[in-house]
């Protein structure tokens, strides 16, 4: 009964250590799975960083490329300015220059003008002459003697800068070189005109006219000193045209006083006329050239000014291009960041996965470790379940050899009550063929019956006991 309830024992520890072992195997099984998942879930993670990692370095680049543009279109837009204020410039030019020939084209016109109007002073001059020629009054020669005006000394009261001389005897006919004399300088006259506001004088040295008195007449410009030969030049200062100083020195010094006859002094209205309109032309010419100038300068500017403003549209043009670029290149990189956002998300993902899985693998494993602590103690507890099993059966194994003796014993003894019964058959035959004979015979008892007391019923059979 021992062995029975031992082995039921080692059975039932057999079949729990089958189902710990069953157990721990479907658990490191488990366990396996989740190891494999933490190393796909650390794989996604890697791959999520380094995609992550990517998609900053093209952030990066896309960054590094946005800058480059925006220097760029800064440099445009430099350029830009640059051409603007170029074109500004040029046409600040061009407004000036074409200021300046509107002003030239005016006096263009005005002298036109003054040559036209010098063409009608020939024309009248012509028929004035026409008319003296045609009439009895008498000239300048023809007077008596002692009214000749000849060569006469005039001294000027004007303090610098003087009087200037004038091509005509008319104040707005004015000789701009500078040469007239001024206080207390001399000139040499040799002839007199009453002009249209003033008195004027013809001076020697053929710088023109110079008035006796102001427009109106209320401020003398000239004193009258007398004829050349009635006076001592050499205590005066002549003015000769050349300059407005030193003139009396080189008169002093013995210099030829009469730089034109008396005859030719006073000029001709032919030659006056000519004069002004030689002037005129030259005026004129001066003012075409100078015309012609500032239109070719005007046209260089004006097409400068159209190579600024070619520039300037260029620079425009690049500066758009170089925007649309950088416009692109923003667009690219809120795509590229979003693209980043999504990857750090996927990396969040994946590191929760992970992070998940590890935990999972955690209380995996502690609970292998707990089913490994069970697994020892049930290994433990077999161990001593064999060891006591052992003994019980060494016990048991001297028992069964006891019970093996006594189970043979029984056997022998069995074989014997067989051979017994199996005589008593015989004797029972026997005796029935006695009691057939019964009446026949006496009973008789054997010697045997005798003997055996107790061990032979009252017919003399034995009685045989079988022992449990």
């Amino acid at each position: 009964h021992e062995v029975a309830v031992l082995k039921e024992k080692l059975e039932e520890a057999k079949d729990k250590t089958r189902e710990t072992a069953e157990e721990n195997a479907r658990l490191e099984g488990q366990l396996a799975e989740l190891r494999r998942d933490l190393e796909n879930a650390k794989d996604d993670e890697d791959r999520a960083k380094k995609k992550a990692k990517e998609e900053a370095d093209k952030v990066d680049e896309a960054d590094a490329e946005v800058a480059k543009l925006k220097e760029k279109l800064e440099e445009a837009k430099e350029d830009e300015d640059k051409a603007k204020k170029k074109a500004e410039k040029k046409s600040e030019e061009n407004d000036e220059l074409q200021a300046l020939v509107d002003n030239l084209q005016r006096e263009d016109e005005a002298n036109k003008q003054e040559i036209a109007q010098a063409n009608d002073e020939i024309d009248r001059l012509n028929a004035a002459l026409a008319g003296q020629k045609g009439s009895n009054v008498p000239t300048g020669a023809e007077l008596p003697e002692g009214f000749e005006f000849g060569r006469r000394v005039y001294e000027c009261v004007q303090a610098p800068p003087g009087v200037g001389y004038r091509f005509t005897p008319d104040f707005a006919d004015k000789n701009p070189d500078g040469s007239g004399p001024q206080a207390p300088q001399v000139i040499i006259a040799d002839a007199i005109c009453q002009g249209p506001k003033a008195i004027f004088v013809h001076g020697t040295s053929g710088r023109g006219w110079l008035p006796v008195t102001d427009p109106a007449g209320k401020r003398i410009l000239f004193r009258h000193l007398g004829r050349v030969e009635d006076l001592d030049m050499s205590q005066y200062e002549l003015n000769d045209g050349e300059s407005k100083l030193g003139q009396g020195k080189s008169y002093a010094m013995g210099g030829d006083l009469r730089t034109s006859s008396p005859n030719s002094a006073v000029s001709s209205p032919e030659e006056k006329a000519a004069k002004k309109k030689a002037k005129a032309d030259a005026k004129l010419q001066e003012s075409e050239e100078a015309a012609a100038g500032l239109r070719k300068e005007l046209a260089d500017l004006r097409q400068a000014y159209e190579e600024a403003k070619e520039d300037e549209d260029k620079a425009k043009k690049k500066a758009k291009e170089e925007a649309d670029k950088v416009d692109e290149a923003d667009a690219e990189v809120a795509k590229l960041k979003e693209k980043l956002e999504e990857a750090k998300e996927d990396e969040d993902k994946a590191k929760k996965k992970a992070k998940k899985k590890s935990e999972e693998n955690d209380e995996l494993e502690h609970e292998i470790e707990e089913l490994k602590g069970k697994k020892d103690s049930l290994e433990a507890e077999l161990a001593a379940l064999k060891g006591e099993m052992g003994a019980s059966l060494t016990s048991s194994r001297s028992l069964e050899l006891d019970v093996q003796a006594k189970q043979d014993a029984l056997s022998e003894a069995n074989r014997r009550g067989d051979e017994a019964e199996s005589e008593l058959k015989k004797l029972k035959e026997e005796l029935e063929e006695a009691n057939e004979d019964k009446d026949k015979a006496c009973l008789l008892y054997t010697s045997d019956a005798a003997d055996e007391e107790d061990s032979v019923d009252l017919g003399g059979r034995r009685i045989i006991k079988k022992k449990k």
